[in-house]
């Protein structure tokens, strides 16, 4: 690995190199001060990084050797740092920064040994879904399992993400549908909404991946294409005033196909 970095603070360019296959870093997550950023790392450890040079300050508690981390998120709300690693381990950790500027850490809830294919922490910090290829569950972070919810045979594979302008609600992509659900024990809210995600119809889209835009105004979805079926990547970009209306069928209001293809 070498990864470079340059920040320019002020008039000064800090640039730090990184060469430790041990310390490859997987997943990041920024925190809401934009001086420290969240680093996942290829052994299965967690560290905070000085985001202007690049210097590891605390580590944060791991996920056992060897289980890089594949994912992390940070919500503000809670002081909580979500992180799943390869294996499909999670932990979920709190972090306050004390009067001294260091950072205090403990495990909040931590599981090992299923193959989840997404975990979401709510915007408020206060629930945790959990997917995998049975079942959809929804905890509080004391650990109770408030929602539960069976995958029907041969259902579409399905992708969550927080909805974008209201904290209360996510979304949940499958096949060519957006549906969208209540945080607070994942019942679903309104009609499905079918969305053109390909030039033709097929059920069974390959692994998606979605991303508000800084505003909130619109979703990007992406998916990688499947070469052997003949699914070409495509990424597309849907307006979530058209996605919380009365719409049956939500057109893309962008089409950005010809960056899909050279997305690795």
């Amino acid at each position: 690995l070498n990864i470079s970095e340059s920040v320019n603070e002020g008039s000064e360019a800090v640039s730090k190199a990184i060469i430790d296959e041990d310390l490859t870093i997987t997943a990041t997550s920024a925190h809401h001060d934009p001086r420290y950023v969240f680093c996942g790392r290829e052994n299965g450890t967690m560290a905070i990084y000085l985001s202007n040079t690049g210097q590891d300050l605390y580590c944060l508690s791991d996920h056992g050797l060897n289980l890089a981390i594949t994912r992390m998120q940070w919500s503000e709300n809670g002081n909580m740092l979500l992180a799943v690693d390869i294996s499909g381990g999670y932990s979920v950790q709190k972090l306050i920064k004390d009067e001294r500027g260091n950072f205090q850490h403990s495990i909040i809830l931590q599981n090992s040994g299923i193959q989840v294919q997404q975990v979401i922490l709510s915007s408020n910090a206060d629930r945790l879904l959990v997917s995998t290829a049975d079942d959809y569950k929804l905890y509080d972070l004391g650990g109770a399992l408030l929602a539960q919810e069976k995958v029907k045979e041969l259902e579409a594979p399905r992708l969550w993400t927080q909805h974008p302008t209201n904290l209360d609600k996510l979304l949940m992509i499958t096949g060519q549908q957006i549906r969208t659900f209540e945080w607070s024990h994942l019942q679903e809210c309104s009609e499905p909404r079918i969305v053109p995600l390909l030039d033709f119809k097929t059920p069974m889209l390959p692994r998606l991946s979605a991303e508000a835009t800084a505003s909130g105004r619109n979703l990007c979805i992406y998916h990688a294409g499947n070469s052997s079926a003949g699914l070409v990547p495509s990424m597309r970009v849907f307006s979530m005033q058209s996605i919380t209306s009365n719409a049956n069928t939500i057109n893309p209001a962008a089409n950005f196909n010809d960056v899909a293809k050279d997305i690795k």
